[in-house]
């Protein structure tokens, strides 16, 4: 009973409906049983005054569970019930012929015995005569407890969503993302491995992800108009009724005051790097070693071509391959949440610049993707050969100069983790590169601030957005699950897009 009120306390606390109906019931039982036995005047005050402002404040306790598992508790708790009663009555008739006083119960005695006693409502109307009679009436009090607990726990859990939004849904997603567009990562935002919430009173959407009781969301919510405020409020009070903790993965500079307005922290976590295409060229100071890659290229005869959906099945193919290459190496595997994955359907369905040896074998490619920012292109998927050095930055290069012959006005070479991130505390240098050395196996921090460096970018700052800072440690781990997951069903699902 004990682990129990913790528990239903636990759940009263978070403002759970499921809490607040347990310690009512619970309550209510208590004074019944102050007022028909024996009365502790201090007890019966404290019942009654605690139950007083559980009726009180009845409407503060909005906060849902996950009806799934409540019903999986109810099934659950009996289930325990049912195998509590069936082994202890049995046990009680036979332990008390040699192991157990008062002897030779009778099949209503011993329910009657274990119905008042093994849930610790009353003492044990029997005693042990040897140990194995002890074990025994130890052995039903666990059982009743562990049934309790498991059924107290079920149905207090968070809501845990749908994983996959419906298609419907995805589609009045789009629409509005596509219309109000405000980052690089919108594509991703309609993804399959997204969940959508539609404000009441604004046009706009919050595309997100639920990991345990996480509630990830992928950049700002797209909102149409001045009224990102409201938006942001619905989603936070969706979040509340749900137990979920919010966090917004990568949001730029343009809303942080309407997050600060509602008490949310903020974290740097990076840079995304964006290349200024109407001054971007490659007689640009600073691009001396860029230079020689490419002329050094085209003396050697290697082609740059961008090839519009859908692409034939050969070259498919030879991505294919070129991408399995560029996975063997160290620290390279495939990303979800942020982008997508290679699947020969999706790069069939997307544009993609590509470089060509001079025998025509593809040595590397990127697939282009929209961008919600006005006059950007980006990329997802950027794959190379082990040789020859120096072709991916030669595919960039000449890339930026295509895409501004075409009337783009930027590039977005996406996030730089933890790029111009500063540790303010003394020995800061040793501490951050310990800490890259830590990390980059998996994201390669370091190399991706260098190579996005190579072509004069300008730097603006991407954020963590959460409310609490004792939940940056589940919310670590549902970016580390969400970014490391694969999207299925994603091969017939996207358009064929047109850059040009």
């Amino acid at each position: 009973m004990a682990f129990l009120s913790i528990i239903i306390a636990w759940q009263v606390w978070r403002r759970k409906r499921t809490g607040w109906l347990a310690a009512t019931l619970l309550l209510s039982v208590s004074l019944f049983h102050q007022l028909i036995g024996r009365r502790d005047a201090l007890l019966l005050a404290l019942t009654m005054l605690a139950l007083g402002l559980l009726l009180v404040r009845w409407r503060t306790y909005r906060v849902r569970s996950d009806i799934p598992s409540i019903w999986r508790g109810l099934a659950l708790a009996g289930l325990g019930l049912t195998t509590t009663l069936l082994y202890g009555t049995i046990g009680l008739m036979l332990l008390s012929r040699h192991a157990l006083v008062p002897k030779h119960l009778s099949f209503w005695d011993a329910l009657t015995v274990l119905i008042r006693s093994a849930w610790g409502f009353l003492p044990w109307a029997v005693e042990p005569v040897s140990r194995y009679g002890g074990w025994f009436l130890d052995s039903v009090t666990l059982l009743a407890g562990a049934s309790l607990l498991n059924a107290a726990w079920s149905i207090g859990r968070p809501v845990i969503w749908r994983s996959w939004g419906y298609e419907s849904e995805r589609q009045r997603a789009r629409a509005i993302i596509q219309a109000c567009g405000n980052s690089s990562l919108d594509f991703f935002k309609f993804w399959p491995d997204k969940l959508f919430f539609f404000p009441r009173e604004v046009r706009g959407v919050v595309s997100y992800r639920i990991v345990g009781r996480v509630a990830l969301v992928l950049g700002d919510p797209n909102v149409c108009g001045e009224r990102f405020g409201t938006a942001l409020d619905g989603f936070l009070d969706f979040c509340d009724l749900n137990d979920w903790e919010p966090a917004f993965h990568q949001v730029g500079e343009q809303y942080l005051a309407d997050y600060r307005a509602r008490g949310l922290r903020l974290f740097k976590i990076g840079e995304e790097a964006v290349v200024d295409l109407t001054t971007w060229s490659l007689d640009c100071p600073g691009l001396k070693e860029l230079r020689y890659l490419v002329r050094r290229s085209q003396r050697e005869h290697y082609r740059f071509e961008v090839l519009e959906p859908p692409l034939p099945d050969d070259v498919v193919e030879e991505l294919a391959d070129v991408s399995n290459e560029w996975l063997s190496l160290p620290g390279r595997r495939e990303h979800g949440f942020t982008q997508g994955q290679f699947s020969r359907a999706y790069v069939r369905s997307t544009p993609v610049a590509l470089i060509r040896d001079p025998t025509g074998k593809v040595v590397a490619f990127a697939n282009l993707i929209p961008s919600g920012v006005p006059g950007q292109a980006t990329i997802d998927l950027m794959r190379r050969r082990h040789q020859p050095y120096g072709a991916m930055d030669v595919l960039f290069a000449l890339l930026f100069q295509w895409l501004g012959e075409q009337g783009y006005t930027s590039f977005s070479l996406g996030l730089a983790p933890l790029s111009g991130i500063d540790l303010k505390l003394v020995g800061t240098d040793p501490i951050r590169e310990h800490f890259f050395r830590l990390i980059e196996p998996f994201f390669s921090v370091q190399g991706l601030r260098h190579f996005k460096a190579k072509f004069d970018p300008r730097w603006e700052p991407r954020f963590l957005v959460f409310r609490s800072v004792s939940a940056l440690p589940a919310i670590g781990l549902a970016l580390s699950k969400a970014t490391s997951t694969e999207v299925s069903h994603v091969d017939s699902d996207l358009p064929e897009l047109q850059i040009a």
